[in-house]
């Protein structure tokens, strides 16, 4: 077996391992529900994928810039996700030993847990989009990234469900704390074989001085011409107001709705399922016809859900 083989299957390993943790600790499902039998308003909860949002998107770009070519390395990518998996491992801890009346502890440590697993999404992100480049092939990477993350979907889909079971029958006497700490085994050894990956290409150079102003500057310049980065940009932004309110989904079924327990066990899986197929059509479509065609039909099927 050669070493493209050998990391292809590592690689979807991984994802599959990642998305079933990712499945206990849902930000769009379980956090929200965990909220809501905490007494906590609607407004928080919108607060919570706010705060996951910006998390994952700010620390990204000084990640990138700051830290050296090095962290592209699958072995000491690996540490970097320490953050992470402290995540899960706070709020699950909390949420185990304090009493159960300690509602507002309950909350702040919550919060702080998932501060920690956001902002290490997005310093993790552009160091893991690095890493595929150093060891997936150009010819093979949508059809891998589209695989890999197929598997991450249907796997957080099987645990999602099982979070949504585990959560109405224990609550928060024992539903919440299991979740939140089966994700950390969970994490460790996805990352453990992302570790065994093996760079077949050199890392990327690194940033040249200044480069944080001078990235500044561009995207600044290509703001202000016509073409089709600011209408990207302009798009993107639209897209992700118009889907905003979804974030708030669970929130609402739950305090509004009234919604019956076993809809809510449908609903997590159905949202990881549905970025599971997501993902595996976007990954065929750009094999096939290109990235431009294959985002433009992703944004088009984005705007027929928003519509439904």
């Amino acid at each position: 077996m050669n070493q493209t083989r050998r990391n292809f299957i590592n690689g979807i390993v991984h994802e599959a391992l990642w998305g079933a943790g990712i499945g206990f600790f849902l930000p769009m499902t379980i956090l929200p529900m965990a909220l809501v039998d905490l007494g906590q308003s609607v407004s928080v909860v919108g607060f919570l994928n706010g705060l996951f949002s910006g998390g994952i998107t700010f620390p990204q770009v000084f990640s990138a810039l700051a830290l050296p070519p090095r962290f592209s390395h699958p072995k000491t990518l690996a540490w970097l996700h320490t953050p992470i998996i402290m995540g899960p491992l706070v709020a699950g801890l909390a949420f185990a030993l304090l009493p159960l009346d300690a509602r507002e502890a309950r909350v702040l440590f919550l919060f702080a847990g998932f501060t920690l697993f956001a902002l290490g999404c997005g310093v993790v992100i552009p160091h893991w989009v690095a890493m595929i480049g150093r060891c997936i092939p150009e010819r093979i990477r949508g059809r891998y990234l589209g695989a890999a993350f197929f598997s991450n979907g249907l796997c957080g889909a099987g645990t999602s469900w099982l979070a949504s079971r585990w959560v109405a029958q224990g609550g928060m006497d024992w539903g919440y704390p299991l979740c939140f700490l089966l994700t950390v085994p969970l994490f460790i050894t996805s990352v453990l074989i992302l570790s065994r990956l093996k760079p077949i290409f050199p890392a990327p150079q690194a940033p040249p001085p200044g480069a944080h102003w001078k990235s500044f500057n561009l995207m600044n310049r290509k703001l202000m011409e016509p073409g089709p980065f600011r209408v990207g940009l302009i798009l993107t932004i639209l897209m992700i107001l118009a889907t905003a309110p979804g974030n708030l989904f669970t929130a609402y079924l739950c305090n509004v709705g009234k919604v019956e327990t076993f809809w809510l066990q449908l609903f997590s899986p159905a949202t990881a399922l549905g970025a599971m197929v997501g993902a595996f059509v976007l990954g065929w479509l750009v094999d096939q016809y290109g990235l431009r065609k294959a985002f433009t039909a992703a944004f088009f099927a984005g705007l027929v859900s928003l519509i439904m």
